[in-house]
This record gives C-alpha cells, sequence and structure tokens, in this order.
C-alpha cells in the first residue's frame, strides 16, 4: 500500500509539472561554444557539415548516411551569406528528424539575453547574413532526459556566423545554448527561466 502511495504521489508530481515548463529547477548551465562546420553540398562526407546538441555541449557533427542525428545543416551561398537547414530537410528519414524552428533576431547576439516569444519557422531554411543572429528551437522528444516529463520539448540556442570562407566551405559561428528544457534564458551559468 506503502508504494502504491509513493507511485501515486509520483505521478501527481510529474502530471503537474507537464502543464508548467518551469516547475521544475533547471539543472543544466547555459553554455558557450565556438565551432567551425562545412558546407553541406561541397564538403567531404566525412567533414562535420552538421551543429549537433545534447544536453551538456553542441558538436558539428558529420550528416552522412542519411543519420538525423544533427539538427541544422550550412549551405554557403554566392553572396557568402549562409542558408541553415532544419535536419528534416535534409534526411529522409523524417521520423527520426528534431523538429528545428528558426528565427531570425534585430537584437545582436552580444545584447541578446532571452529568447523572444516570437513565433519561430519550424522546419524552413532560413538564409542568414555574416554577422546576422539568429536562434535555434529544438523540439527533442528523445535524447535529454530533462525534458521527458514536458508536453513541448524545446530547447534553445542563439547563433551568430562570424565569418565563412567560400574556398574551404568552412563557416565560422559561435553559439549560446540552454539545455534546460522550455528556458529561454541566453546567460551563461544556471538559469532562473
Amino acid at each position: 500500500m506503502l508504494r502504491r502511495l509513493a507511485a501515486l504521489a509520483i505521478v501527481a508530481v510529474v502530471l503537474t509539472a507537464c502543464g508548467d515548463d518551469q516547475s521544475l529547477r533547471a539543472s543544466n548551465f547555459v553554455f558557450s561554444d565556438t565551432l567551425t562546420v562545412y558546407d553541406v553540398d561541397i564538403s567531404d562526407l566525412s567533414y562535420p557539415t552538421g551543429l549537433s546538441r545534447d544536453a551538456y555541449s553542441a558538436t558539428a557533427v558529420p550528416i552522412a548516411g542519411g543519420a538525423a542525428s544533427f539538427d541544422v545543416a550550412f549551405r554557403i551561398k554566392p553572396d557568402l551569406s549562409v542558408d541553415v537547414i532544419p535536419a528534416r530537410e535534409v534526411v529522409s528519414a523524417i521520423a527520426s528528424a528534431p523538429m528545428v524552428g528558426i528565427l531570425k533576431s534585430p537584437v545582436t547576439y552580444d545584447d541578446l539575453d532571452r529568447v523572444p516569444e516570437d513565433e519561430f519557422r519550424p522546419d524552413t531554411t532560413t538564409n542568414v547574413q555574416v554577422g546576422e543572429t539568429f536562434l535555434l528551437q529544438v523540439y527533442r522528444s528523445t535524447g535529454l532526459l530533462i525534458c521527458y516529463y514536458m508536453a513541448l520539448p524545446r530547447v534553445y540556442s542563439k547563433v551568430v556566423i562570424d565569418s565563412v570562407n567560400p574556398t574551404l566551405g568552412a563557416v565560422y559561428l559561435r553559439q549560446i545554448a540552454n539545455p534546460n528544457c522550455g528556458y529561454r534564458s541566453l546567460v551563461v551559468g544556471l538559469p532562473r527561466d
């Protein structure tokens, strides 16, 4: 009987948390990273052409083989702008790819400290200029244990492309990512919201 009551209490806490993304405290630090990724069209298949997130890091990863082990890929355009391409527009197995929303920001990278409530463009390639800030909203139904209790398991990050090298097909970028599901803070450290 005691076990049954304990189980019911746990279920009640989880169900209560499902309606409020902020009901559980953040447990992961917002982190900053600098990465190099390569143009998805002109790079060797073993080069890191995609950006992948997990709960503790962001990684530039190869996207060869059609697996959806990444969130976005990149394509350098002739005018040296960059297309940011969600995984679902690249891979054939869409069911295994995360849904990714992209939102360009009028706020500079250094001044943007919170994800706005604006509408993200889900699974739509977005063209950005070098120096232009954009945000990623990644829906994670698997892979992030902290997101399992949520109805909409979202994690956020801001990204800026510092430069491109069209000869190498290289895209040099910085990002700040919040691995806490539903939290919108983009300030490095343990977030409050």
